[in-house]
């Protein structure tokens, strides 16, 4: 049963009884892509599914995400009516999800999973040392000083990455304030409010690596690719001894370890050596 929320800007489909759990959809799809899942769900929670703004029958907002998760946090508070709400996003609805946590901290929650273990038959204990020793465990939700704690973590994250900000793009606290809280801008409009020096690839991104060695526009020069690339007989080695793996990993022993790189590699080479004209599959090695 389709309903309108917030102010009648937001539609939604809704089904089932129990808390209320918002399933936002992503960019390059519809509220369509959940309809799979929401018979089995709508048997534990009241399964609310927005048209994120600009979508079927939601009005369009003018602004970039912040406007939106504003949009659709004002969506939530209507439709939950005051209870505990559950929100998941998928890609771009993840992002809004993401962005209404931010700007609107008293919608989002923490993920606890107590519930969910309960009826999976599973048990958990703990035993920590600290008021806030256990404030991120899963199986409980935030107590005050938590979360008086999370925001005050929150906020200093927040006003470092400001600060970084600032001080690399030389721009004023004021002003990186006046682009922040989480806006999406697009190239342009992230160059107009002095965020990039330039817009483009690979081609303008050498040139400016160039001027900024002082190398003349005219002058020859040699990349240097990192990390270098390894020879035929760096890579046959690696294969070999699996130099990458982790060397304090209990294993087989080094014999046995050859062995296995032989066997792989021979058996690449097999298939490269194979019947001219027979097209082959190459080696995958065991499948468990």
């Amino acid at each position: 049963m389709d309903r309108l929320f917030a102010q009648g800007t937001v539609n939604a489909a809704q089904s089932g009884k129990g808390p209320p759990l918002f399933l936002f959809h992503s960019l390059l799809s519809d509220r369509a892509s959940f309809d799979a899942i929401v018979p089995e769900l709508a048997k534990s929670f009241r399964v609310i599914v927005p048209e994120l703004p600009g979508f079927g029958r939601s009005k369009a907002v003018t602004g970039g995400l912040a406007v939106v998760a504003d949009r659709m946090a004002e969506a939530v508070r209507d439709a939950a009516q005051g209870e505990d709400a559950i929100v998941l996003g998928n890609g771009y609805g993840g992002f809004v999800a993401l962005q209404m946590a931010i700007r609107h901290p008293d919608i989002a929650g923490k993920f606890v999973l107590a519930g969910l273990m309960q009826k999976l038959g599973i048990t958990d204990d703990s035993a920590q040392r600290g008021a806030n020793a256990a404030m991120f465990s899963t199986y409980e939700d935030f107590s005050p000083a938590g979360r008086e704690r999370l925001d005050a973590f929150l906020d200093e994250v927040y006003s470092g990455f400001k600060q970084h900000v600032a001080a690399g793009r030389h721009l004023s606290a004021e002003q990186v304030e006046a682009v922040a809280k989480g806006r999406v801008w697009s190239g342009e409009e992230a160059k107009e409010k002095g965020l990039v020096d330039e817009l483009g690839g690979y081609d303008v991104g050498l040139r400016l690596a160039q001027e900024a060695a002082k190398i003349p526009a005219d002058k020859p020069f040699t990349l240097t690719v990192f990390p270098r690339e390894k020879s035929t007989i760096e890579r046959v080695y690696d294969r070999i001894f699996n130099s990458e793996r982790d060397r304090d990993a209990a294993s087989p022993t080094a014999a046995q370890g050859v062995m296995a790189g032989l066997v792989k590699l021979l058996a690449d080479v097999e298939t490269l050596a194979g019947d001219p004209g027979v097209l082959r599959m190459p080696s995958f090695g065991e499948i468990r």
